[in-house]
């Protein structure tokens, strides 16, 4: 039985993509690594996914959108595709963060996972999940810590997901605790698992977020940043 066709769309990170999803059963995944030409490449990922599971984009039903932690500019980038696409076809939006959707691609590992995202600057995003199925869980806050202290936190035999496992990985070796690493082809393959997440929310009664989608950005940007340090050394 055919049921809701949801959108997903993933522009956070560098490992970015699109899928399609009818009801619990993904049709078609697109996924490309690239720091630059978000914008261009998200338009012809959207094409093509339609294209590929032969749907046209009035049968959406909804569109899933990734909020981060992760790239100022992909974020950006992809609320704001999410958004335009929601408003014009008159179906809700639901965001879901990134670190959620990479806690629920590594679900299932022996011991407690680590989701993580790189923040740039020696620090690293993370949150801890724990669980399976319908016990899968959110176990912490979403954090900003540097790398060393990230890894400090961890726990020998907590497994490690998303673009900065490499990193925490071999902080912690340096410190004797020995973790799991989700394999790097997992990091471009979580599209599939927001969309899960967004019907999830859809189907719990979540309400539209076409109106108060926000980025989940932990930090402020380098150039609010800046802005902030010049003014304080006018003063």
């Amino acid at each position: 039985m055919s049921g809701p066709l949801l959108l997903a769309i993933d522009t956070s990170t560098v490992g970015a993509g699109v899928a399609l999803v009818d009801g619990e059963f993904p049709l078609a995944h697109l996924a490309w690594c690239t720091p630059n030409r978000q914008s261009s490449h998200l338009s012809a990922g959207i094409s093509t996914v339609l294209e590929m599971a032969e749907r046209p984009m009035s049968q959406i039903s909804a569109v899933i959108v990734a909020t981060g932690p992760g790239s100022f500019n992909g974020i950006r980038v992809g609320i704001s595709e999410a958004k335009g696409l929601a408003f014009g076809l008159g179906v809700p939006l639901a965001g879901i963060s990134t670190l959620d959707a990479i806690g629920l691609q590594a679900a299932c590992a022996v011991g407690r996972v680590v989701a993580l995202v790189e923040a740039g600057r020696g620090e690293v995003f993370s949150a801890d999940y724990t669980g399976c199925g319908r016990t899968w869980r959110r176990a912490s806050e979403y954090r900003r810590l540097p790398i060393h202290e990230t890894a400090r936190q961890c726990r020998s035999g907590d497994t490690l997901a998303g673009p900065a496992s490499g990193l925490v990985a071999v902080a912690a070796s340096g410190e004797g605790i020995n973790l799991t690493c989700q394999p790097p082809a997992a990091r471009i393959g979580r599209t599939g698992y927001l969309a899960e997440l967004g019907r999830r929310y859809l189907e719990a009664n979540g309400q539209d977020q076409l109106d108060s989608v926000e980025p989940l950005y932990l930090r402020r940007s380098a150039a609010e940043e800046t802005r902030d340090a010049a003014g304080r050394r006018s003063k």
